[in-house]
């Protein structure tokens, strides 16, 4: 029987000998196929739109063939090599789906469904609305001096000078004037201090008065010979945005600059580029005493990986007064914001927002649904939607996380969820 074989218009067809067209499935771990028809097995694979195609004679080659070099013995051993490893394992059923026309439709790969709630790290509970405010009282860094300033600011070294007009309250501020690259601002407490053991966060103000493409803030500490402590965070990922001559609060976990022994100095570093120009005021230390802030973690388990398809917030609360300026309907929005991050343990963070007004929710996430309820009470699940490619949790030392550091409690229900895609991983 003489068997037709059509790959159709829409494929390229790649041919070549049976080594050449082995080693390409090989590589690729494409399924092969093959028809035996008139003495000869017709050997293929798809690879999407490409064919690779080449032919084994199970008996004489034709001499038209071995005039153009390949010979009896090379089909013989040919034959011997596919008849013996491969043919048994070929013309499995191909399982991605096709097209109308015939055409592979070809996904990145198989996953899993998964779907897990955000949780506490402290006590694995789910609830976001919350008071997530530090419960101790700042202990001053530095907030100027003055009639109008209190406490005992530490000494200060680096670029910057005083004035009234930068500051945020009292009567003097910090203007660093127009810093070149790698200009400091130092803060000397003047003896070694377990800062990590003492406090929660440090929290600023901060008011940027000229910003440059490519520039950036970093804050990090050093113990008394100047040598880090820990690592350095950019204050661009605790801020909701960069706008010029608008007084915003940082807050920052002492956790986050991983320091695994005492401190000194806390420093400010002008990096990238020369032409920042900020204000400072009210720089401070928060003591361990309980309370916020809450962080809200999810984290693949060890031997698993988590695509990440989606973050789905969920906050319900009555539907009066979600102003743009509110934080739902919270009057005035927030004070230290709504933070949402993905980073490695111990490590960089990849990457940082944080909501402080509905201004800032609904521009930063999609709106999946809207609802008015019979009783008064609105209810918006907001996603943040990454390509699956972008944020992959490994183990379980990477982690998405949420970080409320305000005061929710007046809301309804504030919960999230991570939808996502578990990776299968060969045993």
């Amino acid at each position: 029987m003489t068997t037709a074989i059509t790959f159709g218009e829409n494929r390229d067809v790649i041919s070549g000998t049976w080594s050449e067209i082995k080693a390409v499935i090989q590589s690729k771990n494409l399924f092969l196929q093959y028809v035996e028809s008139d003495g000869t097995y017709t050997i293929f694979a798809f690879d999407a739109s490409l064919v690779y195609t080449c032919s084994i004679w199970t008996g004489t080659v034709p001499d038209s063939v071995d005039i153009n070099g390949y010979s009896q013995a090379q089909n013989d051993s040919d034959k011997s090599d596919f008849e013996t490893n491969f043919q048994a394992s070929s013309n499995k059923r191909i399982s991605s789906p096709t097209s109308a026309d015939g055409t592979l439709q070809i996904s990145k790969q198989r996953l899993e469904l998964g779907r897990e709630s955000f949780k506490r790290i402290d006590n694995a509970s789910e609830q976001m609305n919350i008071n997530g405010i530090a419960a101790g009282i700042p202990v001053n860094i530095w907030n100027g001096t003055g009639a109008g300033d209190s406490g005992s600011d530490w000494t200060r070294t680096g670029v910057g000078s005083e004035s009234d007009a930068s500051a945020h309250s009292g009567t003097n501020g910090l203007d660093s004037g127009i810093t070149a690259q790698n200009d400091m601002i130092v803060f000397d407490f003047g003896s070694m201090t377990n800062i990590t053991g003492q406090a929660d966060q440090v929290e600023f103000w901060i008011q940027l008065k000229a910003v440059v493409v490519g520039g950036q803030i970093h804050i990090g500490w050093t113990d008394d010979v100047d040598t880090m402590v820990g690592n350095t965070v950019k204050i661009s990922n605790y801020l909701s945005n960069l706008d010029l001559d608008v007084w915003k609060k940082v807050t920052i976990p002492i956790g986050d600059f991983n320091m695994g022994s005492n401190a000194q100095k806390l420093f400010f570093r002008f990096e990238q580029a020369s032409g920042i120009q900020i204000w400072l005021d009210d720089i401070a230390i928060v003591p361990s005493a309980g309370g916020g802030p809450y962080i809200f973690r999810i984290s693949a388990p060890t031997g698993y990986i988590y695509h990440v398809e989606r973050i789905a917030l969920v906050v319900s609360a009555p539907d009066t007064g979600w102003s743009s300026t509110a934080f739902a309907n919270i009057v005035g929005g927030l004070t230290n914001g709504l933070a949402f991050r993905y980073r490695i343990l111990g490590g960089d963070i990849y990457w940082s927002f944080n909501c402080k007004n509905n201004t800032e929710l609904f521009g930063q996430l999609a709106t999946l649904n809207d609802i008015n309820f019979d009783d008064s009470e609105q209810m918006i699940v907001f996603a943040l939607e990454p390509q699956l490619s972008s944020v992959v949790l490994t183990d379980d030392n990477e982690v998405v996380e949420i970080i409320v550091r305000d005061d929710l409690s007046s809301l309804t229900d504030v919960r999230a969820f991570l939808h996502y895609g578990v990776e299968e991983i060969p045993t």
